[in-house]
Formats: structure tokens, C-alpha cells, sequence
């Protein structure tokens, strides 16, 4: 007798399996990289406008700087930005005042989290200069 030797058909099936597995978690790879790009294109260009617009407010008169303000970022849409006074030890010293300006993305229907800040100093113009004459304030 001739005995024939092929392929049954639970080596095909599982073949199967293994190949449509295979195929998805590739398709699934591949969308998460592409939102992970898409993500940081965004961020990316956001930065730009940020410093584009903080290079703006620091060429014109420190005055002019909202400490507490927000609006939308210029050139990006659904992208907002906010500044506040935060705490930070030397400052006074300087007669200055730490600003955190942040930017949040509301387009990627974010967490309400920052996607980042940056942190300057700004002269406090609300403070008197203080005294270099000497004897001024010694007892």
C-alpha cells in the first residue's frame, strides 16, 4: 500500500490562529504608534507656538506680562494656556516673581493635566527697589 502523507485540517486551523494573532496585534502596534506620533506631533508644535508667544511677551515691557491671565495659544486650535504666580524661595530676594505658564490641549479630549509648563522669572514691579545706601535700616 501507498500510504499518503498531507495536512489535517486542525494543522490548517491552528495555522490560522496563529497567523490571524499574528496580524492583529501588528494592526494593533501599528494604530498605537501612529496615535503616539500623531501626539507628539502635536506637542511638538505646540512648543512652537509657546515659545513663539512667549518670545513676544518678553520683547515688549515686563509690565505687559499677565501673571494671571489665560487665552488660546496663537496657530493652534484647542490649545489654551494660563499663567500664575507660584511660590519659590529667592525670588523675593530679587525683587522678582516665578511665573508658570501652562498649556493644556483640549482638542485630544485630554485629562485636564498640562501638557507642559514653563517657569520664568519676572521683575516684580510691585515691589520698592530696595536701598543701596549704606547705614539705611542699621541699628
Amino acid at each position: 500500500m501507498h500510504c499518503r502523507r498531507g495536512t489535517t485540517l486542525i494543522e490548517v486551523l491552528a495555522g490560522l490562529v496563529i497567523l490571524g494573532t499574528l496580524l492583529v496585534s501588528i494592526a494593533a502596534a501599528r494604530s498605537r504608534f501612529q496615535r503616539q506620533w500623531s501626539q507628539a506631533d502635536r506637542r511638538v508644535a505646540a512648543v512652537r507656538a509657546t515659545d513663539s508667544m512667549l518670545a513676544d511677551w518678553l520683547a515688549g515691557a515686563p509690565q505687559n506680562i499677565s501673571t494671571h491671565g489665560s487665552g488660546p495659544l496663537p496657530g493652534m486650535p484647542d490649545c489654551t494656556w494660563r499663567t500664575r504666580v507660584i511660590a519659590a524661595r529667592g525670588a523675593a530676594d530679587v525683587q522678582a516673581v516665578v511665573v508658570r505658564l501652562e498649556v493644556f490641549d483640549r482638542g485630544t479630549g485630554g485629562s485636564g493635566e498640562a501638557m507642559f509648563n514653563v517657569d520664568f522669572l519676572l521683575h516684580d514691579f510691585r515691589k520698592p527697589p530696595v536701598s543701596a545706601t549704606p547705614g539705611l535700616g542699621a541699628k
